[in-house]
């Protein structure tokens, strides 16, 4: 079954090392990629070189007459390795090329690719990726594309990095050190494991792996799921491959998931949203057990016994856990795909708040049962006036509420009036959020709610753009998640907190001077009526000029709500000027709109 080889003997076996369709896509980002390199150089030369242990499994698929086998463990390594090798045979044929290369390395160099890459006799690539990176692979790597290959995915990026990781390690070195390398990965021992069915597979992955090998949450509940399969089921061949199509669509929904600009997440946070959807999981006292530990404790307390329907019944457990895992991954990309979009303008501000944690189980349920885009908004919109009333404006911890939502989310089954209902209801009395809300807003200090003002200001800004009479389009979530110093949101203080001419802005106009200027500040000029949002490099140019000054700036700005200020300012002797009146109207005129966009009634 295993036996200890050579990478160089192992490569040598008429074989195509196929990563199937139900494993990850690649994975390794700079971190492992620079340890693979570090380990490489400082290895000795004198000492064998061990790359681990794989597991594979014969398939009955052949390809020019060579049988294709399927890598279940090792997938990464065998990758890396692969474009470790485009990559040196690429600085080869740059020594070749500039006639820095010995014909004996000429022919070391063929040999090498020969055995590890293209047997060009065969028209065998010796190693296969995914299939929904392969053409990349081809194109990018092995036909020396790099960048101008078109990337659609996240391992397609990550797949590039390793590439270009390399060329870059390799740029500068000679032939000795190429052939030094080489040699020892063609000589480094590998002990493959060959099975000939997928439930001996799963019975050593499991074994192996759930003994210090590290995988993630996922990776592991998989393995135990198929594991469970091949200990109760007869024919565990066929139902194996159940569980391998749904994890399979679930990877390819992840890699999506990961490509996304507004996700946050991680797929074990996925793992964990939907054991609090869709299973009995404590979350709230499970004494630090994780979601896939209590699935996998479930599935171990029912007997592995064969017979009759008592293990159809165990079967139809493990099935169900891989069909509906499938199926929140599905939804969360469906949920991101929404994002940004017009009719999902609830779910779009909802990711503008970023505190998205508490939310998440009820948003996957609402995407299985919805019934309608109305209803989902709907329900998801109450989901956002909480978020604001509590989280953001009331500065509760994230965490806090979160038992309701999480129950919540496990009994909804259809039923969109009655969540609702139960939401706002909570959003208005559960610790005086209304009156907490609201008092929030009117606080002095308004302004160092950073985020949660910017996302304020940026709502008012989208209100004024949907009225009679605005043309400009709404400012999108990408427009709001701008990191562009040009682009880039923040909030600018109407009256400046600083002035060449005085301590404040306002000490320089009557009567805000001495003690009165004090007050202005402690009471006025942090406050909401005095706040307006702006582009950081629009803002750091206005810097911290009186507001007589700025009302150019305001009027010509390409925000609405900068453009109303001059309608807000005092008219006093013939100018306009930015006092606390001014600052009051425009205080009432943001409260009425919060009245509107998160109130209850």
């Amino acid at each position: 079954m295993s036996n200890v080889t050579t990478l160089s003997a192992f490569f040598t076996q008429e074989q195509i090392l196929k990563v199937p369709p139900y494993q990850r896509a690649y994975a390794w980002e700079d971190r492992q990629i620079e340890q693979f390199l570090h380990d490489l150089d400082q290895h000795p030369v004198e000492k064998p070189y061990f790359f681990g242990t794989l597991l594979l499994e014969k398939t009955r698929n052949t390809r020019n007459g060579w049988p294709v086998t399927h890598v279940v463990d090792g997938q990464q390594r065998l990758t890396t390795l692969s474009i470790f090798f485009q990559a040196t045979i690429s600085r080869f044929d740059e020594l070749l090329n500039s006639q820095a290369l010995s014909d004996g390395n000429n022919k070391y160099r063929s040999l090498l690719n020969r055995k590890f890459l293209y047997d060009q006799e065969a028209g065998i690539r010796k190693f296969e990726t995914i299939d929904s990176d392969l053409a990349f692979f081809y194109d990018a790597i092995s036909n020396r594309k790099g960048k101008s290959a078109t990337r659609e995915t996240l391992s397609q990026e990550r797949l590039l990095n390793a590439y270009e990781k390399f060329v870059r390690h390799l740029a500068k070195k000679d032939q000795n050190y190429l052939v030094e390398t080489c040699d020892k990965i063609s000589s480094a021992y590998v002990i493959p494991f060959v099975v000939s069915t997928p439930g001996e597979a799963t019975q050593i992955f499991e074994l192996q792996n759930d003994r210090g090998k590290r995988l993630t949450n996922l990776e592991s509940l998989k393995a135990y799921l198929m594991h469970r399969i091949y200990l109760i089921a007869s024919d565990h061949d066929q139902q194996i491959q159940v569980v391998q199509n749904s994890f399979e669509r679930l990877f390819r929904s992840y890699e999506k998931i990961e490509n996304s600009p507004f996700w946050r997440g991680t797929e074990d946070d996925i793992l964990e949203w939907y054991a609090i959807a869709h299973t009995k999981w404590p979350w709230w006292n499970s004494d630090g057990v994780r979601a896939h530990t209590y699935l996998k404790q479930v599935l171990t307390k029912t007997s592995t016994s064969t017979d009759g329907d008592f293990a159809d019944k165990r079967i139809a457990e493990v099935l169900s856990i891989a069909s509906e895992l499938e199926q929140s991954f599905a939804q969360v990309l469906k949920i991101l795909n929404r994002v940004d979009s017009l009719q999902y303008g609830a779910l779009t501000d909802l990711f503008a708040l970023n505190k998205l944690t508490a939310f998440w189980p009820l948003l996957i349920k609402l995407s299985s049962y919805e019934k309608s885009e109305l209803d989902f908004d709907r329900a998801v919109r109450s989901l956002e006036i909480f978020c604001m009333r509590a989280y953001a404006i009331v500065g509760m911890r994230s965490g806090s509420g979160e038992d309701d939502l999480f129950r919540w989310a496990r009994e909804f089954a259809g039923d969109h009036a009655s969540l609702i209902a139960k939401v706002n209801e909570k959003a208005k009395s559960w610790n005086k959020l209304e009156e907490r809300f609201y008092a929030g807003l009117s606080e002095p200090n308004f302004y160092y709610q950073r985020e949660d003002a910017r996302y304020f200001f940026w709502r008012y800004e989208n209100y004024l753009r949907s009225t009679p009479g605005n043309h400009f389009p709404k400012l999108s979530l990408k427009d709001y998640f701008s990191t562009s110093s040009l682009t880039r949101f923040s909030i600018e203080h109407i009256a400046a907190q600083r002035s060449d001419e005085e301590a404040y802005a306002l000490a320089t106009i009557d009567p805000y001077s001495g003690r009165g200027a004090t007050v202005f500040r402690e009471k006025y000029l942090h406050s909401i009526g005095n706040l307006v949002l702006d582009c950081h490099s629009p803002n750091a140019s206005k810097g911290n000029s009186p507001f007589p000054e700025k009302v150019a700036h305001f009027q010509n700005a390409p925000l609405v709500s900068q453009n109303q200020l001059r309608d807000d300012a005092t008219k006093q002797k013939g100018r306009l000027v930015w006092d606390k009146d001014a600052i009051d109207r425009r205080e009432e005129k943001l409260i009425q709109f919060a009245r509107c966009a998160w109130g209850l009634n």
